[in-house]
């Protein structure tokens, strides 16, 4: 399951931003699960467009990922920061170059 999430934060809410990203991947990351991968991107064309990249195994994983505190944390905290909520799109792969 790929799930790509974009969005863009007010002005003047970027160091809060860089804070709140680093921080909910770090606990990704802690939790040790190889069925979730979680990549943050800042749009190089604006600094203040973000776009999250969430790959996660199957339904279990998606469950386990959207059960964590780190979670609703920062989708709590989110909405303080961004001009608009942000969007969701699921993915569905056509072809990659990748194993």
């Amino acid at each position: 399951m790929d799930f790509l999430i974009q969005y863009r934060i007010r002005e003047g809410a970027e160091a809060a931003q860089d804070a709140a990203v680093r921080a909910f991947v770090a606990a990704i990351r802690a939790t040790g699960d190889a069925a979730c991968r979680y990549t943050v991107y800042r749009r190089q064309d604006d600094g203040r467009a973000f776009v999250h990249h969430a790959w996660l195994a199957d339904q279990a994983a998606f469950a386990r990922f959207q059960a964590q505190p780190h979670f609703k944390a920062f989708a709590d905290g989110l909405g303080a920061r961004v001009e608009a909520p942000p969007t969701v799109a699921r993915l569905d792969p056509v072809i990659s170059s990748g194993g």
